[in-house]
């Protein structure tokens, strides 16, 4: 079995963080914490299906019957089993709308929903470089994102192919990491300099920048840095607690949110400084406190034991999340 590539833990990690970070926010939140808060909006669930798609080459590797027995045990169960659970927050009503279910835009889990859908995409077009794909992605969202704003149209046609490029750019860039993470120093500096003018943008703004080219552009340049920098970072305990979080990041993240639901129910505010910071604290703490209750609730993010081909235990190493 190959060493865990502990860099890409430590990315996961910081991303659903930054995740957690943004959920905390309310329009009363902190000024300035809700603008660092929007301006890394642009990388955080970008991060996260980036990653995912680097480990795609490699899980379309394995058998077809495999490849799909582990989709629908690691996400498209989770995705059902908490799109379900967060009717207790969005209204029973919305159990009886197709689209709630097809889509999930309105709990979180709308996120797992993409990746079953990006994954089965990787796997028609496993013949297609993933470059080409992930650019034909970008295209197609364009002109829809310019018709309107992102409510006017099903998550499906709208932002969901935006988000599919950064899919399959990690696909795309799975042969070349090396390069990258090789590259010299100015040339991530270079990098780097361009990402700042964009968050700084994307802070004034006011709101998620998610769509169109330069949105792409901005936000892809920005993961390369991060991507070029994460295996320099030393392994202090900080990063090794960032690094747990990154294995752990499918429990977190689905977790944060209804826990950060019950902590307001309970009169928790995130206004000021102190409060926003409380939230946070509360909402991360609720997702590592699941983690850690994991041996007892595993059925709460895989299938319990079924759906799973003989040939998987023999192929599958490292499950691809």
């Amino acid at each position: 079995m190959p060493a865990r590539v502990t860099w890409m833990d430590l990315y996961r990690g910081f991303a659903v963080v930054l995740v957690a970070a943004g959920h905390s926010m309310v329009p009363e939140t902190n000024p300035v914490i809700s603008h660092i808060c929007i301006a890394l909006s642009a990388y955080r669930i970008p991060a996260l299906l980036f990653l995912s798609g680097v480990l795609l080459p490699r899980s379309l590797e394995k058998p077809t019957s495999v490849f799909l027995s582990g989709k629908l045990r690691r996400i498209v169960w989770p995705c059902v089993l908490w799109t379900a659970i967060m009717l207790g927050i969005f209204g029973i009503d919305n159990a009886l709308h197709p689209r709630y279910w097809l889509l999930a835009e309105q709990p979180h889990t709308w996120y797992l929903d993409a990746l079953v859908m990006f994954y089965l995409l990787g796997l028609l077009t496993r013949r297609i470089p993933p470059i080409v794909v992930a650019l034909a992605l970008l295209v197609v969202s364009l002109p829809v994102g310019m018709l309107g704003s992102p409510d006017d149209f099903p998550g499906m046609v709208w932002h969901r192919p935006w988000y599919g490029f950064f899919f399959f750019l990690g696909a795309a860039l799975q042969p070349h990491l090396h390069r990258v993470i090789r590259a010299p120093w100015w040339i991530a500096l270079i990098a780097a300099v361009f990402s700042v003018p964009w968050m700084v943008h994307v802070a004034r703004l006011g709101g998620e920048a998610n769509g169109g080219l330069l949105a792409a552009l901005g936000s892809g340049v920005g993961l390369v840095v991060v991507l070029w920098a994460a295996p320099r970072v030393p392994r202090i305990a900080p990063v090794r607690a960032l690094e747990w979080m990154g294995r752990n990041s499918i429990v977190i993240y689905l977790v944060h949110f209804p826990a950060m639901f019950a902590w307001h129910q309970m009169g928790f505010g995130a206004g000021g400084v102190l409060p926003y910071l409380l939230m946070f604290v509360l909402s991360v703490g609720a997702g590592v406190g699941a983690v850690l209750l994991r041996p007892w609730s595993r059925f709460l993010y895989e299938f319990p034991g079924a759906w799973r081909p003989r040939a998987e235990s023999r192929t599958e190493m490292q499950p691809a999340r």
